[in-house]
């Protein structure tokens, strides 16, 4: 793992610094959870994001915000933009936990 620098290391303090402004000051929800997502995906350098929500039956993951920089892909959220990906089931037709995808798994 690469050791992180001190310029670095300021800048994602100050991007949690924020974050933690914006959490108790803005009730928004999906502002709240998209900034999160970018902010998580700007301190990992992570081409991509996603942020699922478990469906009212839970039984699968719906996408609520795809993005994604590579593919020029940002959906859900408050882009206006629909989710064209279809939810992840998290079981398979006789119950058993989804084992085939990381995260179906993870949930």
């Amino acid at each position: 793992m690469e050791e992180l620098d001190h310029t670095e290391i300021a800048q994602r303090l100050d991007q949690l610094t924020e974050l933690s402004v914006e959490l108790s000051k803005n009730r928004d929800m999906p502002v709240l959870l998209e900034h999160i997502l970018r902010v998580a995906k700007a301190m990992t350098h992570a081409d991509g994001g996603t942020l699922y929500r478990i469906s009212e039956d839970k039984q699968f993951l719906c996408f609520h915000i795809s993005i994604n920089d590579s593919l020029n892909m940002y959906q859900g959220g408050i882009s206006g933009q629909p989710i064209e990906i279809p939810p992840i089931p998290l079981y398979d037709e006789y119950g058993a936990k989804t084992l085939s995808s990381v995260a179906a798994y993870a949930a």
